[in-house]
């Protein structure tokens, strides 16, 4: 393959050729042959991973919302006393509506509305409970990028709309249509599994408006050039920590939440 790269601080792109290599994988995907970037994200031993503390912030990286809906409450109890609370949702592409609904009752003295489910039937809204006392009445920012999508936009969203936080990075996917997963199989001595998902319901937020296909556009765009890339920067959380008062160098940002590949 012929590729046109770029370097940072090169103005003239150059071409590199690269050998493409051909791997044979397994004929047939198996439970134990199949795993998930993020499944032990949320184990005990890997909280260093997760979240960390700057000048008196907490810091969440949050890969997902497909986890328990009680698991919000120990991983929020972690940013108790925190002046301030950082939830990185970038590259989170959404997950479980309940644990949406729970983590969201966490900033809010009140039930609030987070939107409206539009399908060919009436559907339930989804609603966000208050914690109550357990609420957490820091200042709030919610980081999210173009990998950013359904549960996590409308996260994102409807702090914005209720004034609670700021949003900070890039426009999200615009990927929020919810879906139904109907499980089908043929055969029967060697059984195939598969499944098939239908879009069957729209999501309205509560200024009346869908954020499919358009996103939610951060109260602050903060894009990563490509020389901070190369250099391992990460301007969007320096940014963010910068809202709340405190003080990280987008050098010092890009070295937290490195993944590290499993041998």
């Amino acid at each position: 393959m012929t590729l046109s790269i770029a370097s940072p601080g090169d103005a003239a792109p150059r071409s590199v050729e690269v050998a493409s290599e051909i791997k044979r994988l397994p004929r047939a995907i198996v439970f134990e042959s199949y795993f998930r970037l993020f499944d032990d994200f949320y184990e005990p031993e890997n909280d260093k991973h997760r979240m960390f503390n700057v000048d008196g912030l907490t810091v969440w990286k949050m890969p997902g919302f497909d986890f328990d809906p009680m698991q919000v409450d120990s991983l929020m109890s972690q940013a108790r006393g925190a002046r301030g609370l950082i939830i990185d949702l970038r590259g989170n592409g959404g997950g479980y509506v309940k644990t949406l609904e729970r983590l969201t009752g966490f900033f809010f003295e009140k039930d609030v509305k987070i939107a409206d489910i539009k399908g060919r039937k009436d559907m339930e809204p989804v609603l966000a409970k208050t914690r109550g006392k357990d609420v957490y009445n820091g200042r709030l920012v919610v980081l999210v990028d173009s990998g950013s999508g359904s549960a996590a936009e409308m996260f994102a969203r409807v702090i914005q709309l209720e004034g609670r936080g700021k949003v900070v990075g890039d426009v999200s996917s615009g990927a929020v249509m919810q879906s139904r997963r109907y499980d089908q199989q043929m055969g029967s001595d060697r059984v195939i599994l598969f499944g098939v998902s239908v879009t069957n319901s729209d999501v309205i937020m509560t200024d009346g408006k869908s954020i499919e296909h358009t996103g939610v556009r951060p109260d602050e765009i903060v894009l990563p050039t490509g020389d901070d890339l190369a250099k391992g920067r990460d301007p969007a959380l320096a940014k963010a920590v910068e809202l709340l008062g405190g003080n990280l160098p987008p050098e010092a940002a890009g070295k937290f939440f490195q993944y590290y590949w499993k041998k």
